[in-house]
């Protein structure tokens, strides 16, 4: 069962969401960000965004800090799979709960509302799945 009802409002008041996503719901999160951040393209570079899932260094870096190990490296951003498991490892760390807005914005902390709406729109419409290998 999807834990997602979207009421938009105007540009000024908030966006709202049902929060805690199951297991169904929180791969169609980490689908519908790929979707909006690389189109499904793991070579996509912008700036020190890198892959997929427009993976920076900071972020491969609180990775390997949440692991206590230098698991993965920058070429790693590359990997769909690797990509994958560094979204997993911060989220596991600091969104437990999997509540929609925190992963969200762990995920892109300047992000505004717009992109918001984005993964919203992903996430309620049909979104090709990226295989994870």
């Amino acid at each position: 069962m999807l834990l997602i009802s979207v009421r938009l409002f105007s540009q000024f008041a908030p966006v709202v969401y049902d929060r805690q996503l199951d297991s169904a719901g929180w791969v169609n999160l980490r689908n519908a960000i790929i979707s909006v951040e690389s189109g499904g393209d793991s070579t996509v570079v912008n700036g020190s965004s890198v892959g997929v899932l427009q993976i920076t260094p900071v972020y491969v870096a609180e990775a390997n800090r949440v692991l206590g190990v230098e698991k993965y490296c920058l070429d790693d951003r590359l990997s769909v799979s690797k990509s994958v498991e560094m979204f997993e490892v911060v989220q596991g760390a600091w969104n437990k709960e999997r509540d929609l807005t925190k992963a969200i914005r762990l995920h892109n902390p300047r992000a505004g509302r717009g992109y918001y709406r984005m993964i919203i729109g992903k996430m309620t419409s049909k979104v090709e799945e990226v295989r994870v290998e």
